[in-house]
């Protein structure tokens, strides 16, 4: 049975941020869980817990304590180039459009995924992978390594950061992060088993983690294997496939934005707190130009669309942005599906006899992709969010 309800924006951005809290892997196991919650209310016969899938760990205590493999980006960077020395790099510089609709489906073509919401979370995935890449000395590390260390480490920056956070005003420079064990043990001091729920939502969202922006292995109904994950489709890491192991490395481009020195990263390798509390700034201006130049590209539509936004004057409503998107897309749409191509998505997703397949496909993840449009931008420091009154809006910088 398939239900089709609409969200209010506010209601849909309060879900997302707890599903950047990693509280849920997506907006699927948030409703299954309301559902689930809702009918052990209504029928009161005490329902079973619902708890993640039996792999999942519960022993973890504590966010493992992380050995950073270094603390300056400048000697990461050496160290990476001694171990590449003589090492040919895959370029990737191809458009991945119509990888986005094979994987998440119509209405994602040309944008960048809505759980790939953030550029901080990529940046820890590259600087674990270089340096296993200089410690092992090494182009190709196991996938399944990488995975767990990137998400380790993440674990731990997210830990950091939720003690000086609220000094960066309205950006969240943990979102795509997994959950802090901070912010859940405040959430869940009255619950019973609450070390129980803590780690198994930890180990939850550090698997999501990984998933969303290392990467993973996907197998579509048609037989073709796919590999998905924010690394990857911005062209940052490039994979092979030896038996039945999955290798990754670094591409040109990802050895670039490796190398290149992340204010906000180097305070917490080197537990600089002091400078965290002080600094505002996610991201160094040699990564933002790298971003602008060399992954926004790969994403036509939401490249066009940030683009457009950041031209606009004076205050910039949460109503305007949604419409620059919506437009945006709609014209994207008036010339991309032919009327054999919007049928067998009418067929595939079962909507309604009277439902317009065109509009559906541009309503589809809309409020999700204007507002991720608005936090990257935000998480560049290219807007502002600013406030009057109860009226939220944005200034570009």
């Amino acid at each position: 049975m398939t239900f089709r309800i609409r969200i209010d924006p506010d209601m849909l951005r309060k879900i997302q941020r707890l599903m950047e809290d990693g509280l849920y892997k997506d907006e699927y196991d948030f409703f299954r869980r309301a559902i689930k919650n809702q009918l052990e209310d209504d029928y009161k016969e005490g329902f079973e817990q619902i708890t993640e899938p039996s792999h999942t760990s519960t022993e973890e205590k504590e966010v493992p304590k992380i050995t950073f493999h270094f603390t300056s980006f400048q000697e990461l960077k050496e160290k990476l180039n001694d171990a590449l020395e003589n090492t040919i790099l895959t370029k990737y510089e191809k458009p991945i459009k119509s990888l986005q609709e094979l994987l998440y489906g119509p209405g994602s073509a040309g944008f960048i995924w809505i759980f790939h919401n953030r550029f901080f979370p990529v940046k820890i995935v590259l600087y674990q992978l270089a340096s296993l890449i200089a410690e092992h000395k090494s182009n190709w590390i196991d996938l399944d390594e990488l995975k767990e260390n990137a998400s380790d480490l993440a674990a731990k920056m997210s830990d950091e950061l939720s003690k000086i956070e609220t000094s960066y005003g309205s950006i969240v420079p943990s979102t795509g992060l997994p959950v802090s064990r901070n912010k859940l043990t405040q959430r869940y001091y009255r619950k019973r088993k609450k070390d129980e729920k803590i780690n198994i939502r930890i180990s939850s969202s550090k698997k999501r983690f990984a998933d969303q922006f290392v990467g993973r292995v996907v197998k579509k109904g048609s037989g073709e294997i796919l590999f998905s994950g924010a690394c990857y489709e911005m062209g940052l890491i490039s994979i092979e496939q030896e038996d039945d192991k999955w290798k990754v490395s670094l591409t040109e481009n990802g050895k670039r934005f490796a190398s290149m020195t992340n204010p906000l990263a180097e305070n917490i390798l080197t537990s600089n707190l002091s400078a965290l509390n002080k600094s505002h700034t996610i991201f160094s201006e040699e990564e933002i130009q790298f971003i602008r130049e060399k992954i926004y590209p790969l994403y036509e539509l939401e490249n066009d669309i940030s683009n457009t936004i950041l031209k606009l004057k004076d205050k910039i409503t949460t109503e305007k942005i949604a419409e620059v998107v919506k437009t945006k897309k709609s014209h994207q749409m008036s010339t991309k599906y032919t009327k054999d191509a919007l049928d067998v998505i009418r067929t595939s997703y079962e909507l309604k006899p009277d439902e317009d397949t065109v509009e559906w496909i541009i309503n589809r993840y809309l409020e999700f992709q204007a507002a991720n449009v608005v936090g990257k931008l935000s998480e560049l420091g290219l807007l502002k969010r600013e406030m009057e009154g109860k009226q939220i809006y944005y200034r570009v910088t």
